[in-house]
């Protein structure tokens, strides 16, 4: 394997050379059964109901539901409390109804038409159904042994992995704000295409971040869902490497290929990964493997551009047809396949008839802190935001005055002494200052402050100095923190 830390590699061998030995019980087979259909029976429903409308199915690929759920059984099992997931369109709405859990007949009744003309301003025409996310608190597990958890799905733009940063961030602002230092309880998943986990640097760029002191979030949990065709280009025409997956090899990343036919295969592998992450907290890799059954939409004619592969992709058997012959072969009854799938069918038509008279409350996509912003067109002016200039005058002395027994660069100091005496004074305070006052301002008053970039410690111009570094030893001191 790429990976170099030989604890990691024992681990994985580890892992997968048990699963040989390790047979699922009944109840296990019966479970994962009742995910699959689940995830085959949504996106055949919503077929047949609204089969006008693009729905970015998941056919060919619907063993990531399965799988992802099995991910986070085993994040909770190992601690993870909060989820944050970006995704793009596909399968976004099976993850929505059938991982979140969002009610069934709110998502139905979107594609029904039926959103108040307010919340419309808001949804650029009907797009609630593939870019707008929501947050979930709920139960997780079955009888007594529940787990309180809470599930977000980030809102994203149509543009390819545009949502990763935003999901790091989320991740990081949550995991700081509940000083978590093992990065053990919140938990980011990033849902990718396989030509765009490719082709798109901001892959890259978010992957290489993973071990950085500012920017770690203990690891992220990547899946690709690999129909083996972006839009309409083959993977000979997209990438020069033998996987998509290449690119995680520049962080040894495990990569995990797994067969999206293989349900249980899939189940078990995507465990692996959540374990993976909550023990080494680094990103981990699964490229699940299968096709897309329709066009890039539902209402798209892929026959256009391939009409080899589409040719034997239409004689294709869904994944959970697969499994439940190879259950039936296992002594598995007929009556208890039949049991799960007309539970689910049934829960499929009461929310459809549901979806029919389904009223909204509020733009119920938002979590509770939007509704903690005061917008000044709903709640009136601004409280003045300006600060008593004798506090400033505190301020700026304490943030301008360098500890004595360090050795700091001359020419900072002379920085330093200016700003001292510009606060003093009350003149001649330069840009750099005034921004140090505000930032200073902010955290007294108990705000957090987080600045990121390139070069944000020294600013671009050497004019911040946020970080000022000892010149006889490693490290530095930072002025504004000395208020908090």
């Amino acid at each position: 394997m790429h990976i170099c830390d030989r604890e990691k590699c024992d681990w994985i061998r580890e892992k997968f050379e048990e699963l040989q030995f390790n047979k699922l019980t009944k109840e296990e087979k019966l479970s994962i059964y009742s995910r699959i259909n689940e995830s085959h029976s949504w996106g055949q429903f919503m077929g047949q109901k609204f089969n006008t409308m693009k729905r970015f199915g998941l056919e060919g690929c619907e063993s990531f539901i399965p799988g992802l759920k099995a991910a986070f059984g085993s994040a909770i099992q190992n601690g993870a409390r909060n989820f944050i997931i970006g995704m793009p369109h596909r399968g976004r709405l099976n993850t929505l109804a059938n991982v979140v859990r969002k009610p069934k007949e709110e998502i139905m009744a979107e594609f029904q038409g039926t959103i108040p003309e307010a919340m419309e301003l808001t949804q650029n025409s009907g797009d609630v159904k593939y870019h707008l996310g929501t947050t979930l608190e709920r139960d997780y597990g079955d009888g007594e042994q529940k787990t309180p958890i809470k599930i977000t799905i980030l809102a994203n733009p149509s543009h390819l992995e545009a949502v990763n940063p935003v999901v790091h961030g989320r991740a990081r602002a949550e995991q700081h704000f509940f000083k978590e230092d093992k990065r053990d309880k919140v938990v980011p998943i990033i849902v990718h295409g396989d030509a765009a986990f490719a082709g798109q640097g901001i892959v890259y760029e978010c992957l290489q971040m993973q071990d950085l002191p500012n920017y770690t979030v203990g690891g992220t949990i990547h899946v690709i869902v690999n129909n083996q065709v972006g839009f309409t280009t083959s993977p000979y025409m997209s990438r020069s490497g033998q996987y998509c997956t290449d690119v995680a090899k520049g962080i040894d990343a495990p990569i995990f290929h797994v067969n999206g036919d293989r349900v249980e295969d899939v189940s078990r592998t995507f465990a692996i990964a959540a374990e993976y992450r909550q023990k080494f907290n680094q990103d981990v890799v699964i490229d699940l493997i299968g096709y897309r059954k329709m066009g890039h939409n539902e209402l798209d004619q892929p026959m256009f551009t391939q009409p080899m592969m589409y040719s034997i992709i239409s004689k294709k058997n869904p994944v959970r047809n697969i499994y439940r012959q190879q259950l039936l072969d296992e002594g598995i009854t007929e009556d208890e396949l039949k049991s799960i799938e007309s539970k689910y069918t049934q829960e499929l038509e009461t929310a459809y008839e549901k979806s029919k008279t389904h009223t909204f409350n509020g733009e119920e996509w938002e979590s509770e802190q939007w509704q903690e912003i005061k917008d000044p067109q709903l709640y009136g002016k601004f409280k003045d935001t300006g600060v008593d200039k004798a506090a400033l005058l505190k301020i700026g002395e304490q943030i301008s005055v360098l500890p004595e027994n360090k050795k700091f660069h001359p020419a900072i100091k002379k920085v330093f002494k200016q700003r001292n005496d510009s606060f003093i004074q009350g003149k001649g305070i330069d840009w750099g200052s005034a921004e140090a006052l505000a930032f200073a301002s902010l955290i007294d008053e108990g705000y957090h402050v987080r600045i990121s970039g390139q070069d944000v410690e020294r600013g671009t111009f050497s004019h911040r100095h946020a970080h000022v570094f000892y010149q006889d030893e490693d490290g530095h001191y930072n002025p504004i923190n000395s208020l908090a």
